[in-house]
């Protein structure tokens, strides 16, 4: 019985070199979506921010609408938090990421900024459930600042 533990053993070894090699094959072949949903996600975001836009700048929206947005912008930021994926930089896609390959060398800075914008995100939720429209306005300014432009400014490639 000991002498089959080192020919079962080495089964092992082989079966989850072949489910390793399976697994990145599959990754870097969904690397392409996962920037996809990013920027969709993105993009939703914006939608949702001129929503807010809509209602404290008295444009025809309504607090429902921007508290709904807002709350969704939260669900979002779970999402993009999730997305950043070793293999989906600027420089492993070129012209389909934006995302520089700094991102992942100083990704304590980056998610410091996630950290700022997540805050920013749920004080603008109370704030406008508060029907606060000078202080969500005040919040967007901030976190427009020190985390979209900031992030934006040091992790995002241009593109062109």
């Amino acid at each position: 019985m000991r002498k089959q533990l080192p020919i079962f053993g080495a089964a092992v070894v082989a079966v989850a070199a072949v489910l390793c090699v399976g697994a990145v094959a599959g990754l870097a072949a969904d690397s392409e979506t996962v920037v996809k949903e990013r920027q969709a996600a993105m993009r939703q975001r914006g939608t949702d921010l001129r929503a807010i836009r809509a209602y404290i700048d008295d444009k025809g929206g309504d607090q429902a609408s921007a508290v709904a947005a807002a709350k969704e912008m939260l669900v979002l930021e779970q999402k993009i938090d999730a997305s950043w994926l070793p293999g989906t930089s600027s420089t492993d896609l070129p012209g389909k990421s934006n995302a520089k390959p700094e991102i992942w060398t100083e990704m304590q800075k980056f998610k410091a900024i996630g950290a700022i914008l997540r805050s920013g995100q749920e004080k603008l939720v109370t704030a406008l459930e508060q029907g606060d429209k000078a202080g969500a306005k005040a919040i967007i300014a901030d976190f427009g600042k020190n985390a979209c432009g900031a992030c934006h400014t040091a992790y995002r490639a241009t593109v062109g």
